[in-house]
């Protein structure tokens, strides 16, 4: 009975042996498994980010082409405010000699019974009254200007405005963006530490078949070789490009 029961117990303790190796190896698998679901997920999700990364690159250029639009515009709003200053001090000064003019005009009167003299003080009146009148249309014009003017200056104090509250918005979102990325990155390392370790421990392990090994950690060296357990490789674990800080 003594050899009978040596036997079995040799017998149930390969049994176990095997039968712990198997779920061990079923184990090793299932994680690698359910790693590169993680990976798939992760990889979705830098997808996504990373259409919402064009999508806010493209409303950056398109906010870079308004702001120069807008600096052009200003710019040609201050060439027309210049000219506009020119045009209304040359109508002060035009002013002005018209009314010393008029003074002295005004300062005498020809004698009534002198017909040449009041011909000439007429005409010159007549002369002076024609002025005045060309420099009341000028002024309507200059003060048309003015209020043209001002319409222009409104507008782009509102353009500018609202470009920058768009440009604080898209600032926002681009901040909400890369604190996402970072949260992927995270994940993404922690990821690669749990890849690391998992394959360690399969070294580490006795009952570690190689083609196991290779299968879960991708190529590692043998025939006595320290094993090099490489990083999930960069296309595979981080997002296509780094959010840019604005």
């Amino acid at each position: 009975m003594y050899p009978l029961i040596k036997k079995i117990l040799l017998l149930s303790i390969v049994s176990l042996f095997l039968f712990s190796s198997f779920i061990n190896a079923q184990a090793s698998n299932q994680v690698f498994i359910d790693m590169n679901k993680e990976l798939e997920s992760i990889k979705k999700e830098e997808l996504l980010k990373a259409e919402e990364q064009k999508a806010l690159d493209s409303e950056k250029r398109r906010y870079n082409d308004t702001d120069e639009l807008i600096k052009g515009a200003e710019n040609r709003f201050r060439e027309e405010v210049n000219q506009w200053q020119v045009e209304l001090n040359s109508y002060k000064a035009e002013r002005d000699r018209r009314s010393a003019e008029t003074q002295q005009h005004n300062g005498w009167k020809p004698d009534s019974r002198n017909n040449a003299a009041v011909n000439s003080y007429n005409a010159e009146a007549a002369r002076l009254n024609a002025w005045r009148d060309r420099l009341e249309a000028q002024y309507n014009k200059i003060e048309d200007r003015r209020k043209t003017l001002i319409e222009k200056s409104n507008g782009l104090k509102q353009a500018r405005e609202n470009l920058n509250k768009a440009v604080l918005e898209w600032t926002a979102k681009q901040k909400r963006l890369n604190n996402d990325f970072e949260v992927l990155r995270a994940k993404n390392e922690n990821l690669r530490q749990r890849f690391v370790g998992t394959c360690q421990q399969m070294l580490r392990d006795p009952n570690t078949k190689d083609e196991a090994l290779k299968l879960g950690c991708g190529n590692v060296q043998f025939d006595g070789a320290n094993p090099n357990l490489p990083p999930l490789q960069d296309k595979d674990i981080k997002p296509p490009f780094r959010a840019q800080q604005n």
